[in-house]
C-alpha cells in the first residue's frame, strides 16, 4: 500500500457523508467565517494525526489497552450509525418511501461490510481510492451544472459570535476525531513512509473547497440526484473502513457480525437525527482523545502534568456546555457528558495511583 493510496484512503474515510451537506449548510446558515474555522480544522486534523502518530506521541501500546479499545469500538459503532442514518435520509428524500429507503440502506451497509471481510484493510484502501475519485468527480460535475445550467445562487448568512463559538467547539471535536478512531490507527500503522496523512490533508483540503463551491447554488432535482451519488461515494468508503476497524472486536467474525446487526437495526436510532448523534458523541470523542494523550503520562505517575491538563479539558467542556454548544437536554447528551467526565477522571486517578507507587 503506497503512501498515495493510504493518503487517499485516509481522506475518503474521514470524509463522512454529513460533510457534503453539513459543509454547505454551515456556509449558508452560519456564514463564511464559521465555515472557514470548520473547514480548516477538518483538514488540519489529518496532518496533526499523522504528525502525532509518526513521531510516537500516540502510543500503540496505550491504544491496545482493554479500557481504551472498548471506548474506541463504541465510537466506531456511533460512526457507523451516522453513516447509515445519512444514507437513509438521502434515499428517503429521493424515493419518498420509508421502507424502501431503509431496505436499500441496510443492504448497502451489509454489502460493504462483507466486501472487506476476507482481506480487511488492503481491500478497504483499494475501494476507498475508487470511491474518492467517484465522489470528487461528481462534486466537480455538480458545480459545473450549477454554473452553466443556470442554477439560482444561494446567499450566505453573516457569521455571528455564536457561529464562531460553534466553529471553535466543532474544531476541537474534529481535531480529536482521528486520535480516537480505529480506522486511522490502522492506516497510520500501515504507513511506513510517515507521509500518507499529509497527502490526505491536502486532498481533504481540496474536497473542502469543492464543498464551498457547491454551497453557492440552490440545488435542482438533477443536482440532488448527482449529490446522492457523491454521498454514496464518501459514506460507503467510511462504512467499509468501519467494518475493518470492527475486526478488532475480538476477531473479524465477531466484528463483522456486529456490523451486520447494526446495519439491520439502525432504525432504532433514526429519530435521533444525524446532528444530534454527532453532537452528543462529540464530547466523548474530545475527552477520549485527551485521555489517550494523557494516559502514558498517567501510567508514569506524572500527576502534576495530568491533573491540570485533565482539569483544563473538563473546563473547556463546561464552557461550551454553558454556551449551548454541548446539548445536555436529552438522555444521549447527559450520558455523553457523564462518560467524558469518567474518562478524564480515570486518567487523574491513574496518575495518582502510579505517583504513590513510585513514591
Amino acid at each position: 500500500m503506497s503512501k498515495f493510496k493510504l493518503g487517499t484512503s485516509a481522506a475518503a474515510s474521514w470524509a463522512w457523508g454529513t460533510s457534503l451537506i453539513m459543509g454547505q449548510q454551515i456556509a449558508q446558515e452560519k456564514g463564511i467565517t464559521a465555515w472557514v474555522i470548520w473547514a480548516v480544522c477538518n483538514t488540519l486534523t489529518l496532518a496533526l494525526f499523522g504528525f502525532l502518530s509518526h513521531r510516537g506521541y500516540l502510543s500503540a501500546d496505550i491504544y491496545r489497552r482493554k479500557e481504551v479499545k472498548i471506548i474506541a469500538v463504541i465510537i466506531q459503532l456511533f460512526c457507523l450509525l451516522v453513516q447509515l442514518n445519512f444514507i437513509n435520509k438521502q434515499f428517503l428524500t429521493i424515493t419518498g418511501n420509508e421502507n424502501t429507503a431503509y431496505i436499500i440502506t441496510a443492504l448497502i451497509g451489509v454489502g460493504f461490510t462483507l466486501m472487506v471481510f476476507r482481506k480487511g484493510l488492503p481491500t478497504s484502501v483499494k475501494t476507498d481510492v475508487v470511491q474518492w475519485i467517484m465522489a470528487i468527480g461528481v462534486v466537480i460535475a455538480i458545480i459545473a451544472v450549477g454554473k452553466f445550467g443556470g442554477a439560482e445562487l444561494q446567499a450566505f448568512a453573516p457569521t455571528s459570535s455564536s457561529g464562531v463559538t460553534w466553529g471553535i467547539w466543532s474544531g476541537l471535536i474534529l481535531f480529536a476525531g482521528p486520535i480516537g478512531d480505529v480506522q486511522h490507527w490502522q492506516r497510520a500503522e500501515a504507513d511506513k513512509s510517515g507521509k500518507a496523512y499529509y497527502i490526505g490533508a491536502v486532498l481533504f483540503g481540496l474536497y473542502m473547497l469543492l464543498i464551498l463551491g457547491m454551497a453557492f447554488f440552490k440545488f435542482n432535482k438533477t443536482m440532488n440526484i448527482m449529490l446522492l451519488i457523491a454521498v454514496l461515494g464518501v459514506t460507503t468508503s467510511t462504512i467499509d473502513s468501519i467494518a475493518v476497524a470492527l475486526h478488532e472486536m475480538g476477531n473479524k467474525k465477531i466484528g463483522t457480525g456486529v456490523s451486520i446487526i447494526l446495519c439491520g437495526a439502525f432504525g432504532m436510532f433514526v429519530k435521533m437525527g444525524m446532528m444530534d448523534l454527532w453532537a452528543s458523541f462529540g464530547v466523548i470523542r474530545f475527552a477520549f482523545a485527551v485521555g489517550i494523550l494523557l494516559l502514558p503520562l498517567a501510567l508514569r505517575g506524572k500527576m502534576f502534568a495530568v491533573i491540570p491538563s485533565a482539569a483544563a479539558s473538563a473546563g473547556i467542556i463546561a464552557y461550551f456546555t454553558a454556551n449551548g454548544q454541548i446539548v445536555i437536554g436529552s438522555a444521549a447528551g447527559m450520558i455523553s457528558l457523564a462518560v467524558s467526565m469518567v474518562i478524564l477522571g480515570f486518567v487523574i486517578v491513574m496518575s495518582g495511583v502510579k505517583y504513590k507507587r513510585n513514591a
